[in-house]
């Protein structure tokens, strides 16, 4: 799966949240997605007891990632 990425902590969640508002509005607009938080997926993967066999983080290399890959196995 891959969604935007958790925010996590000062100044990461502030740009990660300023790269999400504008986007997630406009989806809502469009009648594309529902305006939601951003869901934690590491807790989602022990909660379903799901096997995490990758992540890859994707952002500019100077700054927070912007959406998180996650791969899993469910065993």
């Amino acid at each position: 799966m891959a969604d935007f990425a958790t925010a996590e902590q000062w100044p990461s969640a502030a740009l990660r949240y300023a790269y999400y508002v504008p986007i997630a509005l406009v989806g809502r607009l469009l009648g594309m997605a529902r305006l939601h938080g951003l869901h934690d997926y590491a807790h989602l993967f022990r909660e379903t007891e799901i096997e995490l066999i990758g992540r890859r983080d994707i952002g500019p290399t100077w700054g927070p990632a912007l959406f998180s890959v996650w791969v899993g196995r469910k065993p």
